[in-house]
């Protein structure tokens, strides 16, 4: 088996264990609707359902409603600071590529939600992320309603992301 369709299994079982962990979820706690990063669970006659995203429109549509609008005015920004690059959605989620690279990427969790870029974007920006008081891992920055992410964060994150991966 090659190495590509080996992952594509691999995350096909992924795929397979999330909607059951997802619907094991909305059984117990006998909710209609939940929500987490592309995977959307929703009862119809019935029965569980477990849907993947397809597109950016559908992704924040699911979200959590807190999140919604902070969601959208993201997608914008990312549009803007990348205006040559695709909107896609891969690995559940929602990004933006540029022939076949992925730039950046965001996602809507529970409680917060999250931009992801290049290891050097990040670590560039470390002193700006500290000061706004924001979560960083090695390729993401997590913010909330409480503590959100400022638009020119966002931009410099875009543009050095895009310059780290050589565009």
């Amino acid at each position: 088996m090659s190495g590509a369709l080996r992952n594509e299994a691999v995350l096909d079982h992924q795929r397979s264990n999330a909607g059951n962990r997802y619907i094991r979820s909305v059984e117990k706690h006998n909710c209609i609707k939940c929500f987490s990063a592309s995977l959307v669970v929703f009862e119809h006659a019935g029965r569980h359902i477990v849907s993947m995203m397809k597109n950016h429109d559908a992704y924040i549509a699911a979200a959590p409603e807190q999140f919604r609008a902070m969601l959208g005015q993201l997608r914008a920004q990312l549009s803007r600071a990348l205006p040559d690059a695709e909107e896609v959605v891969k690995y559940d989620m929602p990004g933006f590529q540029i022939e076949g690279t992925i730039i950046a990427g965001y996602a809507a969790f529970s409680k917060q939600c999250g931009l992801y870029v290049d290891p050097g974007a990040i670590a560039a920006h470390a002193d700006e992320i500290a000061s706004l008081k924001l979560k960083a891992t090695k390729t993401g920055v997590t913010f909330s309603i409480s503590k959100p992410i400022t638009g020119e964060l966002v931009e410099k994150l875009a543009v050095s992301s895009r310059r780290k991966k050589g565009f």
